[in-house]
């Protein structure tokens, strides 16, 4: 199990109510939430990224068994919030790994990447 993450990406909501999410947090990580997240949950020092990756998922059309696919979206959310990939080298690994189909996957994140925010703590 990881015990001081840098960085947590939550792709599923749903695993907020779980307190093992909170009891690892550092004051230096960082958290890229799909969106709606609950800020105030959040240890003060943490910094929060919100992305709506479900509707960029939606509005590109990717999706597997009529599900969206929110992973493309957070890559380059990751991307904005980290600074430790580049818009680039996404699209690269993308179209080398996904062909024809890297080209929308790579507009996923790129709109990601676009629209991320740090979102402010409540206070």
């Amino acid at each position: 199990a990881v015990k001081k993450p840098d960085y947590v990406l939550i792709l599923d909501e749903t695993l907020l109510q779980y307190p093992a999410i909170y009891s690892s947090l550092q004051e230096t990580t960082v958290i890229l939430n799909t969106e709606n997240g609950r800020v105030h949950a959040f240890p003060r020092g943490v910094s929060v990224f919100e992305v709506p990756a479900t509707r960029i998922a939606v509005d590109l059309d990717l999706r597997v068994a009529g599900q969206p696919v929110i992973n493309v979206a957070m890559i380059g959310a990751f991307a904005k919030a980290s600074g430790l990939i580049t818009l680039p080298s996404i699209k690269k690994v993308m179209e080398g790994y996904f062909g024809k189909k890297g080209t929308r996957n790579y507009q996923a994140a790129l709109k990601a990447f676009e629209l991320t925010q740090e979102v402010p703590h409540d206070e």
